[in-house]
Formats: C-alpha cells, structure tokens, sequence
C-alpha cells in the first residue's frame, strides 16, 4: 500500500489540482442527484409490488413477481443501455384521442433525455430489490405483534401504522443503508450514456490531459467520502430506532443510576 501511495505515477499535485475542481465538484453533484432519485423511485416501486404481492388477486401476484425476477436476471448497465435507446424501436411517444382529434405527440429522445434514460434504469431496477428488502422486514415482524394489536381494538391499518411498519422499518434499515450505497457506487455505470456523473467527469479530463491514475485517485476520494457519509447516516438512523429495542442482556449490563 505505502509502495503504491509513493509511486511516482500516483501524481499528487494532479490529484490535489482536481479534486475540488469545479467540473468534478458539478459531477459529485450529479452522481447525488441520479443516487437520490434512482432510490426514491426504488421506494416508491418497492413499495407497490409489495402491495400487489400480497393482493387477493392472483394474476397481481403474478404481475409483481415476474417484475422481480426479470429486473433481478438482467445488469442494470443492459437496461440503462435499454433505456437510453428506447427511442430507436419507439421513435414518439403519443397520448391523446383519435376519436375527438385531441392529444400530443413528442419525440422519445425529447421527452427522455440521458438523465432521465439512467434515472427510470437504475430506480426500476432498484423498486426490484427494495420490494424483496421490504417484504422481508414486514416478515421479520412476529404474527403475535399483530395479533395482540387486532385484540387491544386497532383496526388492520391502525396496528399496521403504529405496531407492524416501526418494527418492519428497524429491521430493514440496514439492508436499505447498504442498497443505497451500492446503488451510489452503481451509478458510475451511467457514464456509458455520458451523463455528466464523477465518472464521466473524471474520463473526460484523462482522455485530455492523460493522467488517468491521478483523475481516477479523485473519483474514488470522493466516492469514499459519500460513502462514508451514507453509513454514518444509516448509524445514526439505526441508533435513533433502536431506542426501546435493546436486548434484555444489554439492559441488565448497563450501571444503575445511584
């Protein structure tokens, strides 16, 4: 490690003369905001193929867990790369009624730039494992919880608001914490398309200047340091939640107050 970190190659004046650069602090920005908003759009998924995949209705089931299966079976740089080139088999998208002569028509690539190509890919492709993460904390939660909710007079969206989803939400906050940060890392993919993420940022400048090492030493800094940031979230979040939870061993252990 010290051998590599004194290498000659590694360039430190370059790393220093970029990583704060405007041009790479616009990229970090970017990589957020893809992050942000591919994971909120996975909440929002994951939350309604867990609702049709405990639906009466059977063909929902279905709907819900073929979803999941081929969104899980295929890479999301494929379907990133899918998405990008939607308008190459789709070249407008249409809505109205031909009936009445009323609607709009717009070319596909207008109304589905690059960022908003990469931002559908990773949020669908993350609604898939959000919907499995969240079904398992709901569960994690012990029939008896809802029973004894159901005997004490709450009705069924009463004990699920107030006894089921705050032990579902514990369990799973880990499992969310390392998705996000698995999906901040995946969104290096995206430079593929030339969204202007870290990534394609950091090509961009050693494609010129050369110093691929050094711009690629950057990225990493930065992409350690969100990480970083992330986890010391899902820590103070996990602790915040926690409260009332500890183990019975635990509370035994701890001093008594004189």
């Amino acid at each position: 490690m010290l051998t590599v970190m004194t290498s000659p190659q590694m360039q430190w004046p370059v790393i220093a003369q970029y990583v704060f650069a405007p041009i790479i602090v616009i990229g970090v920005a970017t990589t957020i905001v893809i992050t942000f908003g591919a994971w909120l759009i996975g909440l929002c998924g994951g939350l309604l193929i867990v609702f049709l995949r405990s639906s009466r209705i059977r063909l929902l089931r279905i709907i819900s867990v073929s979803y999941v299966s081929i969104l899980r079976s295929i890479p999301p740089l494929v379907q990133i790369l899918f998405w990008y080139n939607l308008a190459t088999f789709i070249p407008t998208i249409s809505l109205g009624m031909p009936r009445w002569n009323l609607g709009f028509s717009i070319p596909t690539n207008t109304l589905l730039p690059p960022l908003a190509a990469c931002l559908i890919a990773l949020g669908l492709n993350q609604a898939a494992y959000m919907s499995e993460i969240i079904r398992s904390g709901l569960l994690g939660v012990q029939a008896g919880q809802k029973e004894a909710a159901r005997a004490l007079g709450m009705t069924n969206a009463k004990s699920f608001r107030r006894v089921v989803a705050p032990q579902a939400i514990r369990i799973v906050l880990p499992s969310i914490g390392n998705d996000a940060v698995s999906l901040m890392k995946a969104t290096s993919l995206v430079s593929v398309v030339g969204v202007g993420d870290l990534m394609t940022r950091a090509q961009s400048i050693y494609s010129v200047n050369y110093q691929v090492i050094p711009l690629l030493m950057v990225a990493s800094l930065w992409y350690l340091a969100l990480t970083t940031i992330m986890v010391g979230l899902q820590f103070w979040l996990e602790t915040k939640l926690s409260r009332g939870f500890r183990p019975v061993d635990e509370k035994r252990s701890l001093p008594r107050s004189q």
